[in-house]
């Protein structure tokens, strides 16, 4: 234990009180935020505190992309660092092995007939005005470029950058000419990023008609659309079929149905 004797060190009260604060900046920076479940409360925060809103479309408790989500981002100390001086978390769930509080079961569910969520996990960036300004889903990789695009779309929003990470946060230099996607895609961007120049299988999850195959960047579930961006063009991939180890597309306006292969 540090022992500080008046002798040695005049100004002793000053350096621990110093010290004490030192010590609670980094409790609160490596402290896990808060998760709300009222749209309202949070842009109210977010105005107040000129925050932006992350909304996580979620199955808390079955959907597997959600917990590799909540596991690899949200549970890292590097993700609370950023999300407590400039985030408002949301979580909209949809559990199956749980009862939500009366009422939120509905809300959350006019919520996600509201932005359209087709899949999970979905998260949905927000202004405090509770106007979309960008979604993405699971992508690997740790926090680190979830954070770096939001610190973009913060100043894009408010004209200012966001305030300091706190000690213990993630930095990394971001992209200069695809700064407006988040884990590589991005509603209401001008400039998508690239995920790559063919289309790949990169995960599947959930089980029945719940079933979700990643592809690039975008989750879908049989009789989904997305387009996808690869390169300098992109290509609607339309979900025909989620195989155990495969997924059917078709691509664009041709009917010969393609088959992606995980891992290949």
């Amino acid at each position: 234990m540090l022992r500080l004797h008046s002798k040695s060190f005049p100004n002793a009260s000053l350096l621990t009180c110093c010290l004490l604060a030192v010590l609670s900046a980094l409790t609160a920076s490596a402290a896990a935020p808060a998760w709300l479940t009222d749209l309202e409360a949070a842009k109210a925060i977010a105005a107040r505190d000129k925050k932006l809103i992350v909304a996580d479309f979620t199955g808390s408790d079955w959907c597997g992309w959600c917990i590799k989500l909540k596991s690899e981002v949200f549970d890292q100390p590097g993700f609370h660092a950023y999300a407590n001086q400039n985030l408002v978390l949301l979580e909209i769930d949809f559990p199956r092995g749980k009862t939500l509080p009366a009422g939120l079961a509905e809300a959350n569910q006019a919520l996600a007939q509201r932005f359209k969520v087709q899949g999970f996990p979905t998260l949905i960036i927000l202004n405090p005005q509770g106007v979309e300004v960008g979604r993405t889903g699971y992508q690997p990789g740790g926090p680190a470029g979830l954070i770096n695009q939001l610190r973009s779309l913060h100043t894009q929003t408010f004209g200012t950058g966001p305030k300091a990470d706190g000690p213990g946060a993630i930095t990394r230099a971001q992209p200069k000419e695809k700064e407006e996607g988040i884990f590589g895609w991005f509603h209401r961007t001008k400039n998508p990023t690239t995920s790559g120049e063919t289309l790949k299988l990169k995960g599947l999850s959930g089980a029945g008609n719940n079933r979700l195959a990643l592809i690039n960047t975008e989750s879908l579930k049989v009789g989904d659309d997305a387009r996808i961006q690869l390169g300098e063009r992109s290509v609607r991939v339309h979900c025909v079929e989620i195989k155990e180890r495969s997924v059917l597309v078709k691509l664009d306006s041709n009917p010969d149905i393609k088959e992606l292969e995980l891992g290949k």
